[in-house]
């Protein structure tokens, strides 16, 4: 079934699938002494528990070091650095838990909101093609024009009549999103069957139809080919599953501009 939609304006780089997940916010003393201790800029918990472990390394041997080949006469002073050493690296094993329990409620919740976020943001579609299927082998493969008004008839009327027939045909969706700031846009793409895709009808004109996923989510991982493997994840990547809602354009409209 086809209905009329309100299209708004939306930046259209502000979604990608690996978005850097950041550090929790300070929200009190203890988070921001915490962070000073470990020097923390990005969830890099990971590396912050290697230094932990090579400054605790280093006091036990500095310490052993003191009751078997430091000079009678140096050891006080050798067991206060051992001492302050020590204290510090209590205070990073503190900081360490303080920081990563706070930051597993944050990215779970900071996941949920970009993944809502995601689920509201159209994507411009730049090639829509209905492939055929074993179930139906003599459709063989057809493109279609969002913006063309007599594409959009064509193919919704081969939906309607796979809907009442019974029959499946695949299509094949690219969409278009920026990777990162200063990069040039990337391609994406995702395959449905025509039948469960829901088409809308904009009331103003665009260069390109437009792809949502109201079903979609965001998950987390770590840096790919970094040894930092554990929790907390470093970026995102999605999962544009659930049901499919573009948005074709067939109003007359003046050309779009190149790019």
């Amino acid at each position: 079934m086809m209905s009329t939609v309100h299209v708004a304006q939306q930046d259209p780089t502000s979604m990608r699938p690996d978005l850097p997940i950041p550090l929790a916010p300070a929200t009190s003393p203890v988070g921001t002494v915490a962070r000073v201790v470990l020097g923390l800029r990005e969830p890099t918990f990971e590396r912050a528990r290697k230094v932990t472990v090579i400054w605790a390394a280093v006091t036990a041997a500095v310490l052993l070091a003191s009751q078997t080949i430091v000079a009678a006469r140096y050891t006080s002073i050798v067991l206060g650095l051992v001492s302050v050493a020590a204290c510090y690296v209590v205070l990073r094993v503190v900081a360490l838990v303080t920081l990563e329990r706070h930051q597993k409620t944050f990215e779970s919740q900071w996941l949920t909101e970009q993944s809502v976020r995601l689920r509201r943001h159209p994507f411009e579609v730049i090639s829509f093609r209905v492939e055929a299927t074993a179930a139906m082998p003599h459709t063989g493969r057809q493109r279609f024009d969002l913006t063309d008004r007599h594409d959009m008839a064509r193919l919704l009327q081969r939906q309607a009549s796979e809907r009442e027939a019974q029959m499946h045909s695949r299509a094949h969706i690219e969409f278009i999103y920026k990777p990162g700031e200063g990069d040039d846009f990337a391609v994406a793409s995702i395959r449905r069957e025509l039948r469960d895709i829901e088409f809308y009808m904009a009331e103003r004109w665009l260069c390109r139809g437009l792809i949502r996923f109201p079903e979609a989510n965001y998950g987390s991982r770590p840096v790919p080919g970094s040894s930092d493997q554990w929790w907390p994840g470093r970026l995102t990547y999605w999962f544009l599953t659930g049901p499919v809602r573009v948005t074709a354009v067939v109003a007359a409209a003046p050309p779009c501009m190149p790019g």
